[in-house]
């Protein structure tokens, strides 16, 4: 399984992570969750647009 599976798995029926999750993976990549809002805005537990904003 790659990362981006294993994030995707971790992802609600809907592809969002928790909050906890989505900090997590943010401080994974000392990324802060902050700087991730404000590129994102309420996208920022979508699984999916996360790891695109990660470069994945």
């Amino acid at each position: 399984m790659t990362y981006e599976q294993s994030v995707m798995d971790t992802a609600d029926e809907f592809g969002y992570l928790t909050c906890a999750d989505a900090k997590r993976l943010l401080r994974e990549h000392n990324v802060s969750a902050l700087d991730a809002w404000i590129a994102l805005g309420d996208s920022a537990t979508d699984a999916a647009s996360l790891l695109n904003f990660l470069g994945y």
